[in-house]
């Protein structure tokens, strides 16, 4: 793969940036980055070049002679996308992991879907049909974006809008309840 893109940029003009092929380029400011681990900075490497191989066949480079500070651009966004799922991933201690998601006890799980039913009856229709197809029924994206006839984009969108509903209205709930409790 690596052959074929320097091949595709030599095509171009722009196979070597101060005599470096590009891909030590790219691992170059990967590291600059601090990852960490060889493996995290094969992943940056390996996704900033699909990225890079997609934009060149797609004819998205418009200035040739700028294809190292393209290729460095792709880089950074992969980096910083790469760091924010890093962010975003809950820190784990050593130990036996547990595969099955915790469940709740009966009278927990009857309160549990009872307030759930409820911060489902108060959303719009529209956010209501996607969180339930997509959670309790478990469909695919396309299979719900055809149903709803909307573009995968506006599927995302509309996903994320309905999830911050939802916990809008169950954060006001569990307080409300836990203000009557006292």
């Amino acid at each position: 793969m690596v052959v074929a893109v320097e091949e595709a940029l030599g095509a171009q003009g722009g196979v070597k940036e101060t005599g470096q092929p590009v891909v030590r380029r790219v691992v170059q400011v990967a590291n600059a980055q601090r990852l960490l681990d060889l493996a995290e900075v094969e992943d940056v490497v390996q996704e900033t070049m699909i990225r890079f191989v997609g934009a060149l066949r797609a004819e998205k480079i418009r200035n040739p002679e700028s294809v190292a500070a393209f290729l460095s651009g792709i880089c950074n966004n992969v980096l910083l996308e790469y760091k924010r799922c890093l962010s975003r991933r809950p820190v784990t201690q050593a130990g036996p992991v547990s595969l099955d998601p915790p469940m709740a006890s009966g009278p927990d799980l009857v309160e549990l879907r009872q307030i759930i039913g409820m911060v489902m009856s108060q959303l719009a229709p529209k956010e209501r049909e996607i969180l339930r197809a997509f959670y309790l029924e478990q469909r695919e994206r396309p299979q719900i974006c055809q149903a709803l006839g909307i573009s995968e984009a506006q599927f995302r969108v509309a996903l994320f809008r309905a999830r911050e509903k939802f916990r809008e209205i169950y954060q006001f709930s569990l307080k409300r309840n836990a203000a009557k409790q006292h």
